[in-house]
């Protein structure tokens, strides 16, 4: 039975967003408290509540963090060389940049963040692959 009210969450959960009927906030929200009510699981839905607060607290602030962290490096100028150094190899040509872009990339993401590496690679080669015309989704991919 629980089993099946996961399945049934999930499957809600995905048609609520895809046809837009509710936010993803509001719809991460009501399908698994109402899924807990069904599930007579009322009285506990409180220290649920608080459990997954507490279990992602931590991982939220840290991600807070370092969009904070690395943007504020990025506008000093911090990454520049890197940068400079990959837009230099590339040239105009669309496979060294897409070589570039995975170079920054691995070079970004040494501190083992997603968030760092995308936020590096996008800033600094967005407008290379406009300038270049290049698919940004290939931009993405590669980071």
């Amino acid at each position: 039975m629980l089993a099946f009210l996961g399945l049934i969450t999930i499957i809600a959960s995905l048609v609520l967003m895809l046809s837009k009927k509710l936010t993803p906030t509001a719809t991460l929200v009501i399908v698994p408290t109402v899924t807990c009510l069904l599930a007579g699981q009322g009285a506990s839905l409180g220290g649920y509540i608080v459990s997954g607060v507490q279990s992602v607290s931590s991982t939220t602030v840290m991600f807070i963090f370092a969009i904070i962290f690395f943007n504020l490096m990025m506008d000093a100028g911090a990454f520049d060389p890197i940068i400079n150094a990959a837009i230099k190899f590339a040239g105009d040509d669309p496979v060294k940049i897409t070589i570039a872009t995975v170079i920054l990339s691995i070079i970004g993401h040494l501190d083992g963040s997603g968030i760092t590496t995308t936020i590096i690679c996008c800033s600094a080669m967005l407008p290379i692959y406009k300038k270049m015309h290049m698919k940004l989704l290939n931009l993405i991919l590669l980071c």
